[in-house]
């Protein structure tokens, strides 16, 4: 596999997991990967706010999203006209 494709977000049995890789979380945002990559970076260095992106773990050397993290973060994110998600 390439090491830029996307990879098949679906787990065993056909369940969706609830770790995702940054390949998953940047489809779902409908952003690129380089873009999680640069916010997991601020993340990191201890900016907080959108741009710092949604919270991650490392299972070992793996990064990954919680689905909870990315559904959150979306909710935070400013809406137009200012308002926030209900």
């Amino acid at each position: 596999m390439l090491a830029n494709a996307p990879r098949d977000a679906t787990g065993a049995g056909g369940v969706s997991p609830r770790l995702v890789d940054e390949y998953s979380a940047s489809a779902y945002l409908a952003v690129s990967v380089q873009t999680v990559r640069r916010m997991r970076a601020r993340r990191a260095r201890g900016e907080m706010g959108p741009t710092a992106g949604p919270a991650y773990v490392r299972v070992a050397s793996a990064v990954r999203y919680d689905q909870r993290d990315l559904d959150s973060y979306v909710d935070a994110l400013p809406r137009a006209g200012g308002g926030r998600a209900a």
